[in-house]
């Protein structure tokens, strides 16, 4: 009976998936599922460690994080996987794999280089970025110290993360969704097996999240070396600069690299602009980020890692039409499930805050659940674009463009530098965590004050910023590759939107109506009041969907009885069904 078990697990790693909806079904299921112990691994450590240690050690992860996306991550990534792809259906596989190695071991010579530099000038590197970020709540010598050991330490487990992730591109191309799904998941189990492993071994200390995330990457590699394997491919110690498939991933990625490089210090910007405010503000900008991240993920990026390969092959084969109708039918399913989540977390943005982090541990109180739940609030309007940016991006990709997304992300690092400056100053002026409490005053952007309000001026600008790039980049994909009418894609959308803001007015008012018996401190309370409501909001948000034809309803009730009708997405692959150049055996 093991032995079968352990069969059919390996039959469903190595399976090949080449349908979109039943693959973002699959992606979607798992990301919830990893999403979770996520939420679990962040709240166990904040709650068990305290907000102080939770906070030095991710700061001290930034820099590792941001040199391992810049020079692992940029010359194997989403924008290359078209030209990947072209070299193994027309040049084979022995040319696919000379390529692929090459483009590893370059990022990694690379990578060591740039991590021996780390090492040997962490001193100067942690103590000017504390002299620029100026940290309203001092640090000790000893904080700073300990910030720059880990910062060294940290080096390997995102080497370890940067060759998981070169395996998780391999088997995208290979259409095998599963096991780079799984691979997040088992890094956050051990995380979370590591902490409460070292806790009574190293105590309260930053050190237990650093040994956590060495683990956790390991369990990241492990399995998917196991399918890499079955599949046929295997590290060689080569570097072919002559190859001209090398020189053109260069040419390709290069833009890529630099667009991963702006996201990414975008992203640290963020959190030291956090890491400079008042209190533990960096812990509760990086739990706020972990809760509203679930929907993202799950969501946004599950529909963009399914469709891509068949977007890819649909500009491969320059038929617009069907790339047209597939990138507007998957934006279509994603915001039919970002929409109810937006509004799922504008109005419980306090109870889910409370369930997520807040019950782990003694560590964080009801005023950190708060501030938490002030920083969703401000995420949460601009879930339903952001959602959006992964199949922005990767569309753009699989028409070979990765001019405009460098030029996107540019406008993002600039435009969210400075909105992220101007609106923390401002909402630090205020310490209510309300928004009945903030009038305007001019003068309060240009100065900063010790409020906590001002951590969630992040979260504002997050949403301004990306709502305006989703805008820009549909407008720029329609007009350059896809060319549809403004109705195919406003009518479908206004649809939901309606749908929408009439369940956003009913779950508020059921929502207060719960607020109203001002039980909200006990837990079996708060998990009668959030399934209760969320389960009221889901079936309002159904049934306005189902009154106005929204036609998501209809192809995920077909889908669901296995019965899928003509005009779901699935339809629309019959004619790539045979265009399948990956054999279904190595």
């Amino acid at each position: 009976m093991v032995q079968r078990a352990i069969s059919n697990i390996r039959n469903a790693l190595v399976a090949q998936q080449t349908e979109i909806m039943s693959v973002a079904a699959m992606l979607m299921g798992i990301s919830i599922i990893t999403k979770v112990f996520g939420l679990i691994y962040n709240a166990i450590a904040a709650g068990y460690l305290g907000l102080k240690p939770y906070s030095l050690f991710t700061f001290a992860s930034n820099i590792p994080e941001l040199i391992t996306q810049i020079v692992l991550l940029g010359s194997i990534s989403a924008s290359v996987l078209p030209i990947l792809s072209t070299i193994l259906q027309k040049k084979g596989k022995e040319r696919f794999l000379r390529v692929f190695n090459t483009l590893v071991n370059i990022s990694l010579i690379s990578y060591l280089f740039v991590t021996i530099f780390i090492i040997i000038f962490a001193p100067f590197i942690v103590n000017g970025l504390i002299a620029i970020i100026k940290p309203q709540t001092p640090l000790s010598a000893s904080d700073i110290s300990e910030i720059t050991n880990m910062l060294r330490l940290l080096t390997v487990p995102q080497v370890i993360l940067g060759i998981s992730v070169y395996l998780t591109t391999v088997l995208n191309l290979f259409e095998r969704f599963l096991a780079p799904q799984l691979a997040p998941l088992f890094y956050n189990v051990g995380r979370i097996t590591a902490v409460f492993l070292l806790i009574p071994i190293l105590g309260k200390s930053p050190w237990v999240l650093v040994w956590g995330t060495l683990i956790g990457s390991v369990c990241h590699l492990f399995i998917q070396l196991i399918v890499v394997g079955h599949i046929g491919v295997f590290y060689k110690p080569i570097i072919d600069i002559r190859d001209r498939f090398v020189r053109k991933v260069g040419v390709t990625a290069l833009p890529r690299i630099l667009s991963l490089s702006v996201d990414q210090i975008a992203n640290t910007i963020d959190e030291f602009i956090a890491f400079g405010l008042i209190g533990n503000s960096l812990a509760i900008y990086n739990l706020g980020v972990t809760l509203i991240s679930v929907p993202l993920s799950v969501i946004g990026s599950s529909f963009a890692t399914a469709s891509f390969p068949t977007l890819a092959k649909a500009f491969v084969n320059n038929d617009r039409i069907v790339a047209s109708q597939i990138f507007i039918k998957i934006i279509n399913q994603i915001l039919f499930f970002s929409i109810i989540s937006s509004i799922l977390l504008l109005v419980l943005r306090v109870p889910y805050a409370r369930l997520a982090v807040g019950i782990f541990g003694k560590e964080i109180k009801f005023q950190e659940t708060y501030t938490i739940a002030w920083v969703v609030l401000f995420f949460a309007p601009g879930i339903a674009f952001e959602s959006l940016r992964g199949l922005l991006y990767r569309t753009f990709f699989a028409a070979h463009d990765t001019i405009r997304p460098l030029f996107s992300s540019v406008i993002v690092l600039i435009a969210g530098g400075i909105t992220g400056l101007l609106f923390t100053n401002y909402l630090s002026h205020f310490n209510q965590l309300s928004l009945s409490s903030i009038y305007f005053d001019f003068s309060f952007f240009f100065t900063r004050a010790k409020g906590i309000d001002g951590v969630g001026g992040l979260a504002l600008s997050s949403t301004l910023v990306f709502t305006i790039e989703a805008i820009l980049l549909i407008y720029w994909l329609n007009r350059k590759y896809l060319q549809a009418t403004a109705a195919e894609y406003f009518l479908p959308i206004t649809k939901k939107l309606l749908a929408g803001t009439i369940t956003l007015i009913c779950t508020y008012l059921i929502y207060k109506i719960w607020a109203s018996l001002e039980m909200t401190e006990h837990t079996v309370y708060l998990i009668i009041l959030t399934f209760t409501t969320s389960a009221s909001a889901l079936m309002i948000y159904l049934g306005f969907c189902g009154l106005f034809r929204v036609d998501e309803v209809k192809v995920y009730l077909k889908f669901l009885s296995k019965h899928p009708n003509k005009g779901s997405l699935m339809s629309l692959l019959k004619r790539y069904k045979a265009f399948n150049p990956i054999p279904e055996k190595i």
